[in-house]
């Protein structure tokens, strides 16, 4: 059901709309221009302030979320599977990894694993002689990371400063150290003289 808003959307507009979200830069004179606008920049500049268009983007935004089942929900969940997954639920209850059939491996560990790099040796007559499996897996601390975000648990903190004591250098130093310069300092330690 399309509300009063979205009657008035051109097929121009609705173009402008779908090449904005597929491209990966989200460039709206990129969308405006191949949607055919003849001054893409002003165009797009315009489109971007309609309402009309705003609804229309959060309408497809909806629908792809529908097909895609991406939802914010989701993304938690997988991110706490990588930040929170055992490595013992890797191995089955002999002690060993089954690479013989990946599907043992719990699903919520596979989800894990972002590669697998098999690598056999064989002998001369190409005779297995071993196989090494190495998975590449999430980062848990990039998982956790984001999730602690998500959750706000990184507070901005802001730390003030703020000195009143004053220095008499010339105490510290037994002299009046205004009448040398920092040059002449310099050359007395390179020289190994002490200086004040």
């Amino acid at each position: 059901m399309a509300s009063g808003l979205l009657k008035k959307i051109t097929s121009q507009q609705k173009d402008f709309v779908l090449y904005l979200l597929a491209d990966p830069k989200y460039s709206p004179i990129a969308a405006a221009r191949k949607a055919g606008y003849k001054n893409p920049a002003p165009s797009a500049s315009k489109l971007i302030k309609q309402p009309v268009i705003a609804k229309y983007l959060k309408k497809i935004r909806k629908e792809r979320e529908k097909h895609t089942v991406v939802t914010q929900a989701r993304i938690i969940e997988e991110l706490a599977c990588i930040g929170f997954r055992d490595p013992i639920d890797l191995v089955g209850a002999d002690g060993l990894i089954n690479l013989e059939d990946l599907t043992k491996i719990p699903e919520r560990f596979r989800r894990c694993i972002e590669g697998i790099d098999v690598t056999d040796r064989f002998d001369e007559d190409r005779n297995l002689i071993s196989r090494t499996v190495k998975f590449k897996l999430s980062s848990k601390l990039v998982a956790l990371d984001l999730l602690a975000k998500h959750h706000g648990y990184y507070a901005e903190q802001k730390v003030q400063v703020a000195a009143t004591h004053k220095f008499d250098w010339n105490s510290l130093h037994g002299e009046d150290i205004a009448k040398d310069t920092i040059e002449t300092k310099i050359v007395e330690l390179e020289n190994g003289n002490n200086v004040g």
